[in-house]
């Protein structure tokens, strides 16, 4: 709240010049009270200003946020459970199929490292069973 000073100040206008030689003309304590209350009106209108614009200065991002969950409020369960049907009879035949040749790659790896295994392991045991001349 301002306060303002108790002496009236001059006017701007010209037809009050009667005014200004008048010494003895006051305010009445009437007019000083409205003064005040108006300044209270004033800075409670700035703070209400205020107050909202903090409450409001991130509108357009949560415009978005909220148009993003708009989605999901209009769409029904039964809806979104007959596309998650649509997209399991879609996709589960290409993930099974990729399931079947990930096996048969694992069992082609796995006879190779048994081959593998052998070719090393066998000469290794070739040399073991060979007696140790001795010198």
């Amino acid at each position: 709240m301002s306060h303002l000073s108790r002496v009236p100040r001059e006017s701007i206008f010209t037809g009050g010049s009667h005014l200004r030689a008048d010494s003895s003309a006051s305010c009445s304590p009437s007019v000083f009270d409205c003064v005040n209350n108006l300044s209270d009106v004033c800075a409670e209108t700035h703070d209400a200003q205020q107050l909202l614009r903090n409450g409001t200065f991130d509108l357009p991002r949560m415009s978005r946020v909220l148009d993003s969950q708009r989605v999901f409020v209009f769409v029904n369960e039964s809806i979104v459970k007959k596309y998650k049907e649509d997209l399991t009879e879609e996709i589960e035949p290409e993930i099974l199929e990729l399931v079947e040749r990930a096996k048969k790659g694992l069992k082609a790896l796995e006879r190779k490292h048994h081959s593998l295994k052998t070719k090393v392991c066998l000469p290794l045991q070739l040399i073991q069973m060979q007696p140790v001349n001795s010198i």
